[in-house]
């Protein structure tokens, strides 16, 4: 039996019985853990904020035989834009997801929860929050092990220095560049052309540290090519097809917008 004092994101919520609540929180010591919340749903109840989806707050825990309950909490940033905004909020619930799939429970990952952190900043503040999930979903891939390579061809090892004085292609199955030689492009026949400034941008995404990872903006052309290709790789790299950004396409198609990607 231990009671723990810790900060975290809530990212899950189930509703259990009439009022009570399971959430997920994501914590930079422990990782994704889920809490019992007896009563959280009730409208006089004092975690009904601390404990709402996106929330963000200081929890006091206890646990017992790896199962954890509430005892207090307090709220430090409830996300409201994310909540008061369709695009914001389904951009945010598409990235819960991915999270939760790279994550195990009760294993801390703190460069995982800096990511969300500033993901959900940025996510909440920068005017385009369709591109801000995309580059927050690339960059997870990369800290989970799937970053693309960037450097060389990933068919015939070719120096990335060299496949500039050609056209160099992105393979999603290969998982990376692929360079001018017929051979190579056979053998990765998903390759697709690069727009200028492609391989600029997926470096960036790669290198950039946390407060500047989202401070950049895109030409139309370079910005659809970023986000068709974070969906076509993180479908890949995870196996599965996340479906919840369809809601935005459909959205657009019936009010008669441009869709986005």
């Amino acid at each position: 039996m231990a009671h723990l004092k810790l900060k975290g994101f809530v990212i899950r919520v189930v509703a259990v019985g009439e009022s009570d609540r399971i959430v997920t929180i994501l914590t930079e010591e422990y990782g994704l853990i889920s809490v019992s919340v007896r009563g959280a749903r009730r409208t006089r109840s004092p975690h009904l904020l601390t404990t709402q989806i996106f929330s963000f707050s200081d929890f006091e825990l206890f646990c017992s035989k790896n199962r954890y309950s509430l005892q207090s909490s307090e709220l430090v940033e409830p996300f409201m834009a994310l909540q008061q905004d369709l695009d914001r909020l389904v951009c945010a619930s598409h990235f819960a997801e991915v999270m939760v799939d790279s994550l195990r429970d009760d294993l801390a990952q703190p460069r995982l929860y800096r990511l969300w952190a500033y993901s959900m900043q940025a996510l909440s503040r920068r005017e385009d929050p369709l591109l801000t999930v995309h580059v927050a979903q690339l960059r997870l891939l990369m800290e989970i092990g799937f970053a693309p390579s960037l450097d060389h061809c990933v068919s015939c090892g070719c120096p990335l220095t060299d496949m500039l004085s050609g056209s160099a292609l992105f393979s999603v199955t290969g998982g990376g560049l692929v360079c001018e030689k017929p051979a190579c492009r056979e053998r990765l026949n998903d390759a697709r052309p690069l727009p200028a400034g492609a391989i600029v941008c997926l470096v960036h995404i790669r290198q950039a540290d946390w407060p500047n990872l989202f401070s950049f903006t895109l030409e139309e052309n370079l910005r659809r090519f970023i986000m068709e290709l974070s969906g076509a790789y993180l479908t890949h790299q995870m196996e599965k097809a996340y479906t919840r950004l369809d809601m935005l396409r459909s959205l657009a198609a019936a009010e008669g917008k441009p869709q986005e990607n």
